[in-house]
């Protein structure tokens, strides 16, 4: 027995569903290919003026203070693979330059935190960071004391490594977003139309076919019944 319009219709909605998860698949596919194999962001977050009173007198080790700060650097790994210590051109450190002076780091830390913390050196208004591996999708967190207002800039002797201030990642993210998007929605348009015309063909052509059994019966008994006759009109 032929299928039924609505076991058409069923197979129809399989074949959408099947083409969904693969329009699915091949989207999130697409961006992950997207991204660089190496990416570095780098930015600050948790600005705090210290100095909150002009009355107020700060010193770091008998030194006074004119602005002291605490500030945040943000290290994060974007890309599809780690950085990794030979990546560091001649072994030469990440450096960030703070445009103040930088007293001291009361705090680093890694999110996740079983990933290693790069070592952190600070000479004058720079923070030099590695060589290290630093690990893929790993955000670094280094929170200092300076003295002045922080103005970063980064110098970075890293070979096939993608070096971006923090705030383009908003800006990127947008972007891939958006492109993710449009790739998945297209191909989601392409499988809906494929599976409608895929769906009507079926259908119509089941239907052409659905017979019942006692038709199919009466089919094969009347072919019979005309062989049996062809066979007697050429014996006479």
């Amino acid at each position: 027995m032929g299928l039924t319009v609505e076991d058409s219709v069923a197979l129809g909605g399989l074949v959408v569903a099947a083409l969904g998860v693969v329009a699915g698949l091949v989207g999130t596919f697409l961006t992950w290919k997207g991204l660089p194999k190496k990416r570095i962001y780098f930015g600050l977050s948790d600005v705090a003026d210290l100095l909150l009173s002009e009355k107020l007198n700060l010193q770091y080790e008998r030194t006074q203070l004119s602005a002291p700060h605490t500030v945040t650097v943000v290290i994060e790994s974007d890309g599809r693979n780690s950085v990794q210590r030979d990546d560091f051109d001649n072994g030469e450190p990440l450096v960030l330059q703070l445009g103040a002076d930088i007293l001291e780091v009361i705090r680093a830390s890694s999110s996740p935190a079983h990933y290693r913390v790069p070592l952190a050196v600070i000479e004058g208004q720079s923070l030099h960071i590695g060589p290290s591996r630093i690990g893929r999708q790993q955000t670094i967190f280094y929170t200092l004391i300076i003295d002045g207002r922080p103005e970063l800039s980064c110098s970075a002797p890293l070979a096939d490594v993608t070096v971006e201030p923090l705030h383009t990642r908003r800006i990127r993210r947008a972007r891939q977003t958006a492109s993710k998007w449009l790739r998945r929605h297209q191909v989601l348009v392409f499988a809906a139309i494929l599976t409608a015309v895929f769906s009507g063909a079926f259908t119509y052509f089941t239907s052409r076919l659905d017979y019942s059994g006692d038709q199919i019966e009466a089919f094969v008994r009347q072919s019979q019944s005309g062989g049996r006759q062809l066979g007697s009109s050429g014996a006479d």
